[in-house]
């Protein structure tokens, strides 16, 4: 039998056997006839192999291969081996575990307190708890009224109806009938032709900086109640619809002055209480006073301190995939929402305006919309769960709290004039005590960081330092070219 072997492993005594005939040589390979010769020259090119692994592993800094490596008895260096296998798969598992939380792009919220020399100027908004005026009604839709023969009559039953001093012309002798309110026309252009009016609701208001001023960028909006009723509703310092302006600035010396007038007298139900709605909020967007805002009773003057709290998020990859809904309002020309809450209720607008043709009671939008005179009529589950999931949390939201103080209770000089005790309110927005809350949403690994936790997962399993790393590929480098170069010296002898 014969069988071929490189000659790079048959040195002078392998030559110099008994049986060995020199022949031609066609190729690089060394034909034997002997079986026995052939496993005598395989050992010892493994036996080469294996010294030369031997000796790196031997002068290598990674911890454990210079043990193994000398170590003679072979179940010491069995449980050796295997000792390092096993931190080797540790390293391995707590790695893949570590990249696996920091691909999911976690966040962690860094809490800031700060007083500021000065803020931008908020926007304030207001509603008067009632929507429709009577003199308007009884005037437009008399069918709608019951009249009283003369003023001494109704001033006597109704005094909250008759202002002090007493002018016939100016007493709406029309009392509105219960059936007519009971009929609740929810039509915008209804409660825009007989409902509130600015000039007559908001009596003054003034911003002081640092010098007073009127305030400026009046905004008219319907929202509607808490029964699904449109009202005429105000915003005052609003950017709504105005892009490329910025809000004003004011030092925290400053306040904001509003002096309203409910008019109890044009309240359409007598024991109706009489009841403003406030409402501060981030002067780009439109916010319902009577879903978010305070519900206060007339005829006082009240002090109002501001907190206010900003809360910033990170865009995805990050686990708040914000959106920055201010980006896209100004792209849409001043118009859209501004947070989350206002995107779901844009979404589930347009979808049952899509759908239905008129809109839930339930859902409150800044938007002339068909409001749906089904009470029971609510967007369904699905369209819910569909616009959570559109609508992300803004990439940047403010908000405000209002705390209130009574200054004044301008009823004690009433003298009992019911007319009086409710014919006015005055509100002073205080600043000088504001704090600004700050939540920031910070990524909670950075790159720098995941360099250390791996480098400390593998100091703690493997005792490896980026020495020690670099040694390890020098390492492969070696074993490799060791393989490359025997392979270049091959030498073709030819024996048979």
């Amino acid at each position: 039998m014969q069988f071929c072997l490189d000659a790079d492993l048959i040195n002078a005594d392998m030559m110099s056997d008994k049986g060995l005939i020199r022949c031609r040589a066609d190729s690089d390979l060394i034909r034997y006839s002997r079986g026995d010769f052939q496993i005598k020259v395989h050992k010892r090119r493994i036996g080469s192999f294996s010294k030369y692994c031997t000796q790196l592993c031997k002068q290598s800094l990674i911890t454990g291969f210079p043990v193994i490596a000398s170590t003679r008895n072979l179940l010491r260096k069995i449980i050796k081996v295997l000792v390092f296998v096993g931190c080797t798969c540790g390293f391995l598992y707590q790695t893949s575990e570590f990249l696996n939380l920091y691909r999911a792009y976690p966040t962690m919220v860094d809490i800031e307190v700060d007083t500021p020399a000065e803020v931008d100027i908020p926007a304030l908004s207001f509603c008067n708890a009632n929507r429709i005026r009577r003199d308007e009604l009884c005037s437009k839709t008399p069918q709608d009224c019951s009249y009283y023969n003369n003023v001494t009559e109704i001033c006597t039953e109704l005094p909250k109806y008759c202002p002090k001093p007493v002018n016939p012309a100016n007493i709406i002798m029309g009392i509105p009938l219960f059936l007519a309110y009971e009929r609740r026309n929810r039509s915008r252009e209804y409660v825009q032709n007989l409902g509130e009016r600015l000039e007559d609701f908001m009596a003054e208001c003034t911003v002081k900086t640092r010098v007073q001023q009127p305030c400026k960028n009046h905004v008219e909006v319907s929202w509607v109640d808490s029964k699904g009723l449109p009202h005429n509703c105000f915003t005052v310092e609003s950017l709504w619809g105005l892009p490329q302006k910025e809000a004003r600035k004011m030092p925290l010396s400053g306040r904001i002055s509003l002096y309203l007038k409910p008019q109890p007298e044009q309240y359409l139900l007598y024991f109706d209480i009489v009841l403003v709605h406030i409402l501060m909020h981030e002067a780009h967007s439109l916010v319902n006073p009577f879903k978010e805002g305070l519900a206060m009773e007339v005829g006082k003057t009240y002090n109002i301190f501001i907190n206010q709290r900003v809360t910033e998020r990170l865009p995805a990859p990050y686990q708040t995939n914000c959106t920055d809904y201010l980006k896209l309002w100004k792209k849409n020309g001043g118009y859209g929402p501004l947070t989350r809450k206002a995107c779901t209720e844009q979404c589930k607008m347009e979808n049952m305006l899509e759908t239905d043709g008129c809109v839930a009671q339930s859902i409150s939008y800044p938007e002339n919309y068909i409001i749906c005179d089904d009470d029971e009529k609510y967007p369904s589950d699905d369209l819910v769960k569909k616009c959570s999931l559109q609508c992300n949390d803004a990439c940047r939201e403010v908000s405000y709290t209002l705390y209130q103080e009574l200054a004044y209770d301008q009823t004690v000089k009433c003298n009992g004039d019911e007319n009086c005790m409710y014919k006015d309110i005055f509100l002073n927005f205080i600043f000088n005590r504001l704090e600004v809350e700050k939540f920031l949403h910070q990524p909670r690994f950075e790159d720098v960081e995941m360099f250390s936790y791996i480098g400390g997962y593998m100091g703690m399993w493997l005792g490896i330092s980026l020495v020690s790393l670099f040694d390890f590929l020098e390492t492969l480098v070696s074993l490799a070219s060791y393989t490359c170069r025997n392979k270049k010296q091959k030498k073709p002898v030819l024996i048979c």
